[in-house]
């Protein structure tokens, strides 16, 4: 009973005085912070430091590479660089007795270094014979703001056959390589570049199908309209003969999608 009737009194005390952390002008480094702390610290009362990545939208956790050097003073280090956090004191009154502080104005720590870690693929696929598609999402440690993506298509043990590299622009996600071979095992090499270089690499396999195994609902094609008809014309042998799927002498054809549907069932 006395326990609870100090954790109280104690938080009666505190909850006024747990005001947001500041940081400290001009102290960001690419690993550290020096915050400010406007309140008082009180004997018999444990402080700790939580923190939140906001570029991962993480949950708060304690931050133990943090030290209340003064009364008003906390020293924040081992932070990733370019990366932007929050903090928040936990005053901690009895076992089961603790006071939040309102959270800090989000914080971001300065660039240093290339990227930490690669892209994430997020889907590699071969929507035909001679074509490889692949998107991703951004590394979590950028470490400094992104150039470029390098992505690039290696064919598995053909000397007859070159690599192809591309430099995809930051704001893109996605790439789409083109006059690829078919039946081949292509490598799919992933990187990000900043300011201070290229970070690591992400790879996956994917093989070209063989256009003969195609399927003809699976073989890409184009729909061609000319002289009042409707052709279909395959997209691996553009040589073939196209395929009339319909055609009328006396009136004109007006395509929509549902009449292009409904042509192709038959």
């Amino acid at each position: 009973m006395a326990v609870d009737i100090y954790a109280q009194e104690m938080t009666d005390i505190l909850s006024p005085l747990m005001v947001r952390p500041v940081l400290i002008r001009d102290t960001e480094t690419e690993s550290s912070v020096q915050l400010k702390w406007e309140s008082k610290i009180l004997p018999n009362v444990t402080y700790l430091l939580q923190v939140k990545n906001v570029d991962m939208s993480s949950d708060w956790a304690i931050f133990n590479q943090s030290e209340f050097i003064s009364k008003q003073h906390i020293s924040v280090t081992n932070l990733q660089p370019f990366t932007t956090y929050q903090f928040r004191v936990l005053a901690v009154i009895a076992k089961n007795t603790f006071l939040e502080s309102n959270e800090s104005f989000p914080i971001t720590t300065k660039a240093y270094g290339a990227p930490g870690d690669a892209p994430q693929i997020t889907s590699l696929t071969t929507p035909s014979p001679t074509v490889i598609s692949i998107s991703w999402t951004p590394p979590h440690r950028p470490n400094g703001p992104l150039l470029v993506y390098k992505v690039e298509a290696v064919p598995y043990n053909r000397d007859r056959l070159r690599s192809v590299t591309k430099e995809v622009p930051a704001n893109s996600t996605s790439w789409t390589f083109a006059q690829l071979q078919p039946s081949t095992l292509y490598t799919l090499s992933l990187s990000a570049r900043n300011l201070l270089g290229e970070g690591p690499a992400v790879m996956k396999n994917i093989t070209t199908p063989n256009p003969g195994n195609l399927s003809q609902r699976e073989t890409p094609y184009l729909i061609l309209g000319a002289d009042n008809m409707v052709l279909r014309q395959s997209l691996i042998s553009l040589q073939s003969q196209s395929v009339t799927l319909h055609k009328d002498q006396n009136t004109s054809i007006l395509m929509t999608e549902s009449v292009v549907k409904n042509m192709l069932q038959y």
